[in-house]
């Protein structure tokens, strides 16, 4: 027969269930202290991070694109095509939707620096350093460094927003940007030869020629206008060579370019076919050739060795056409010709095309070539 449990008294149960209170409020008690010191701890380490400082400083930043600190920055600066509240505008606008930071170098374990940037131009910079000031209100910090982190110093350059314009014209042409005209003082370069007359330059001095202007220190936008010697609004075309600064030939000029440059093929391929007497065919070309020139002593000397073509013959000149024009000013002008002409040579009949580059020059003795040397359309 199994023995009876004997009872415990009361005492003695009311002495374990007291106990057993007191253990679970100790362990209670425990894990609610070591829960507090977590989050504490959390707290103090999550406002120890310098993120959120310098993202809450760029949203001030944005939200307020104009202090004083800014308006003394861009007073200090040079900016002589622009008021100070012109600056500001453009400078507003430019912040307005671009702006960024990244981690600059330097710095420690105390101090933290960021660029400040406009698009990926630098305006400026920010540093932040640990409040060391709120350290008694703080339980971890010192001891882990959880301190929080504050805005120490800004800064401001706007050099990194400065634009400039580099603008080459002919030297009778004038720039303006953003409505200031440019003076002597902002050219950087003068007697620029056009590409087109380069050739020409030794020959006539006088030809025109361009200048460079150059302007910095301007922030924001460059609004450049150009105007021609008449004070015209001009647009440049930089596809296109300096032949667009050269004045067209009128009307009137052009017809009589045009007569000459028939008259004259028609003679030169002649005398260059040799097809006839070379004295006749010198006193046919002679009248349209600018007398004491080099051409006219080639000619002669041409006449006085000429051993040539004696069995060409029944020369036919086709005709001359105007391909282009080029007005050098003073009378002077660039004529590309084309002509054909054909005679009758020991292989049998030859025809000629040629393309000739012709200097004339018009005075009051009517138009005379002045030299003649040979072509390749399209070049």
């Amino acid at each position: 027969m199994a023995k009876a449990r004997k009872k415990r008294s009361g005492v003695g149960s009311a002495i374990y269930a007291f106990f057993m209170i007191l253990f679970v409020v100790a362990v209670g008690y425990g894990i609610f202290w070591v829960w507090g010191k977590l989050w504490v701890y959390a707290t103090e380490y999550e406002g120890s991070q310098s993120r959120p400082v310098i993202e809450a400083y760029m949203d001030r930043l944005r939200e307020n694109l104009w202090d004083d600190s800014i308006a003394e920055t861009v007073s200090s600066m040079p900016h002589e095509f622009q008021t100070d509240e012109e600056c500001g505008e453009v400078i507003r606008e430019l912040l307005r939707d671009n702006l960024s930071y990244t981690r600059a170098a330097g710095g420690d374990s105390e101090t933290e620096v960021y660029n400040l940037l406009c698009g990926k131009n630098l305006f400026g910079k920010v540093t932040l350093v640990q409040d060391k000031s709120r350290a008694d209100e703080l339980e971890f910090a010192e001891e882990y460094g959880l301190y929080p982190w504050k805005v120490y110093k800004e800064e401001f350059y706007f050099d990194g927003l400065y634009t400039g314009a580099q603008i080459t014209v002919p030297s009778e042409y004038t720039v303006s940007i953003n409505g200031h005209e440019l003076g002597e003082e902002y050219l950087v370069e003068t007697g620029i030869p056009y590409d087109v007359l380069a050739e020409y330059y030794q020959e006539f001095p006088n030809l025109p020629t361009k200048v460079t202007y150059r302007v910095d220190q301007i922030i924001g936008h460059v609004d450049p206008e150009i105007f021609d010697a008449d004070g015209n609004p001009v647009t440049i075309d930089p596809e296109r060579d300096d032949s667009q600064f050269i004045p067209p030939v009128d009307e009137a000029t052009l017809q009589g370019l045009t007569d000459f440059a028939w008259a004259f093929s028609d003679r030169y391929l002649a005398f260059s076919t040799g097809a006839s007497d070379m004295s006749y065919l010198f006193n046919e070309l002679k009248p349209y050739v600018v007398a004491g020139s080099d051409l006219e002593s080639r000619m002669k000397g041409a006449v006085e060795g000429y051993v040539g073509y004696q069995h060409n013959s029944q020369y036919q000149f086709g005709g001359a056409w105007l391909n282009d024009t080029m007005n050098l000013g003073n009378g002077n002008y660039v004529l590309y010709i084309g002509a054909t002409a054909s005679s009758h040579q020991p292989q049998g009949y030859v025809n000629v095309e040629r393309y000739m580059k012709v200097l004339v020059v018009d005075s009051n003795t009517g138009i005379r070539a002045l030299s003649v040397e040979d072509y390749e359309p399209g070049e």
